[in-house]
């Protein structure tokens, strides 16, 4: 699982590139920088991903 703030598109375009999928929306997930900041959040399983993230990730 990895949550995203949704202005950070560097962030954004990785998790999209490597296949994972938006699972939800958790706004005002966490305190940063003096206010509560909305997420983006997405996953992916082992079934999903039976090669692993690494020989994903180095091939993407």
């Amino acid at each position: 699982e990895i949550c995203i703030r949704p202005e950070n598109t560097n962030s954004l375009r990785v998790v999209e590139k490597l296949g994972l999928r938006e699972v939800g929306y958790a706004p005002r997930f966490l305190h940063i920088d003096g206010a509560w900041r909305d997420h983006r959040i997405y996953a992916v399983t082992v079934e999903e991903v039976p090669e692993g993230m690494l020989a994903r990730l180095l091939s993407a």
